[in-house]
């Protein structure tokens, strides 16, 4: 049966309908704003979003490579402008972040994030600047939270077959360029690379091969080179020559200077534990060197320790070098606009280097260090990046991993002293390296976003703790003398 409506009714009912619809539009739209921190209204006041946006920066700066020092530096200044409080403690794995309540203990906000290294020179370049314009007025806190979210969903532009290359190249230009390696020697470090490279992919998979990486690879680098030393001797193959190079990418020496440059800015926890990190992947090298040349047992010809460089002329250096630099550029995960930079920086450095050996491995460490220091710091003017990234490179080229390796395996061979003697080498550069870095700046300033300002931000003392306090004390008594003089 049909019924007919009165047309004021009619009308009654649809706009009782519309405005019950349009309450739970604005109802929704209200549980949105409060389910997403970037829509809610003030968001640049929330508390919450400041404090998941540093952790965030943190996590990113420290995973992509930043050294503890430089983290905790970007994080603090990053928060004095948020007007946030934060306490902050980097460590070598893992990140403790503790935001203030507000005079309540009990409300305090503690966090302790693990991390693991992945380094990404283009992602650091990006999180460095983001952490140093972060609540500028060009650079407010929501637009910050979504390039920080783009930073880390980006993907890298090499993938895992383009890191296998990178090992895979890095091998047979080291063994030209650093190991006195001839020809031959380099053909078959191509294949040891390669090898050194599936196995390092294959480290993020298995948290069994991640934690025994260097040992495993050492005995198979070893192993290979020393059935090649044996069966192919009428090529004038060096075994040590091969094995070293295998391994270029995963000498320790990057990890020691860094942990010594931590050091010296007294970041003890972090820098002795990058140290004795180092030096634990170093006696791993070294006893899979010795395992894996004494799994051919079959053979008693001895080691043969002296290489024999190929009769080519020293202009071919230059094409093992760029190839060489190429490699490293592409197992940092730096752009290819990053490139010529990083490229410039290494190579004063090795041509210092050459000059200067005759001075002795420390002082050619200092000068080659502080040569890339300035010429990494100019690039970056250039092209407007860090300067971190300019002089990573440069210091790959100048480590003394293979050193710490080599006495390793005499340490390995009951020559102890000679061992700890190469050991001690390797500190001896490693910290020649760092001393090079930080009286470079003296001579020259960094950008804005520079890598010296994890050496140059001030210094909080006690006694400038309590003048900063005087100093608000005295703010805020002339801001209510002037408000009871306008009242």
């Amino acid at each position: 049966m049909e019924r007919n409506f009165p047309s004021s009714s009619a009308s009654s009912a649809h706009g009782m309908f519309q405005g019950l619809l349009t309450s739970s539009r604005h109802s929704a739209a209200r549980d949105r704003a409060r389910e997403s921190p970037l829509q809610e209204e003030g968001s640049e006041r929330n508390p919450s979003l400041k404090r998941k946006f540093l952790r965030r920066l943190a996590i990113a700066l420290v995973t992509y490579g930043s050294s503890s020092v430089r983290a905790e530096y970007l994080i603090g200044q990053a928060a004095e402008r948020l007007n946030e409080k934060v306490n902050i403690g980097v460590f070598s794995s893992a990140i403790l972040l503790i935001f203030p309540g507000a005079g309540d203990p009990s409300r305090d906000e503690t966090y302790l994030d693990r991390i693991q290294i992945d380094s990404d020179v283009a992602k650091l370049q990006q999180a460095d600047e983001l952490a140093n314009s972060v609540g500028l007025p060009d650079t407010p806190l929501t637009a910050a939270y979504r390039q920080l979210s783009a930073i880390a969903i980006k993907e890298s532009p090499f993938g895992p077959w383009s890191m296998a290359l990178g090992y895979t190249f890095c091998a047979p230009t080291s063994s030209l360029l650093f190991f006195n390696g001839n020809v031959w020697d380099a053909v078959f470090s191509l294949f040891l690379g390669f090898g050194v490279g599936l196995l390092a992919l294959n480290s993020s998979r298995f948290p069994a091969l991640g934690s025994t990486l260097e040992f495993l690879s050492a005995i198979f680098v070893s192993f290979v080179a020393r059935i090649i030393s044996v069966y192919f001797k009428h090529l004038n193959v060096c075994y040590f020559s091969m094995a070293l190079s295998g391994l270029t990418w995963l000498l320790p020496g990057e990890g020691l200077t860094v942990g010594i440059s931590e050091m010296v800015e007294n970041s003890l926890i972090s820098g002795t534990s990058r140290i004795v990190r180092a030096l634990i992947a170093s006696l791993q090298l070294g006893f899979g060197l010795l395992i894996g040349e004494k799994m051919v047992w079959w053979t008693h010809d001895a080691v043969q320790k002296d290489c024999t460089s190929s009769q080519l002329s020293e202009w071919w250096d230059v094409i093992w070098f760029l190839g060489f630099s190429v490699a490293v550029n592409v197992l940092l995960k730096a752009r290819p606009w990053q490139w010529p930079g990083m490229t410039v920086a290494a190579g004063a450095g090795v041509l210092v280097d050459k000059f200067t050996g005759r001075f002795g491995s420390e002082v050619s460490a200092v000068l080659s260090s502080f040569t890339i220091g300035i010429t990494g710091t100019l690039c970056s003017y250039v092209s407007r990046d860090i300067p971190l990234s300019m002089t990573l490179s440069g210091i790959q080229v100048i480590l003394p991993g293979g050193l710490g390796v080599q006495g390793v395996e005499a340490l390995m061979n009951h020559n102890v002293l000679s061992g700890i003697g190469f050991v001690m080498s390797m500190i001896n550069i490693s910290l020649s390296i760092t001393l090079g870095l930080l009286i470079s700046k003296i001579f020259i300033r960094d950008t804005g976003a520079g890598f010296a300002s994890v050496f140059s931000h001030s210094r909080h003392t006690l006694a400038s703790s309590f003048r900063e306090e005087r100093w608000k004390e005295s703010k805020e008594n002339e801001a209510e003398e002037d408000e009871q003089i306008a009242i």
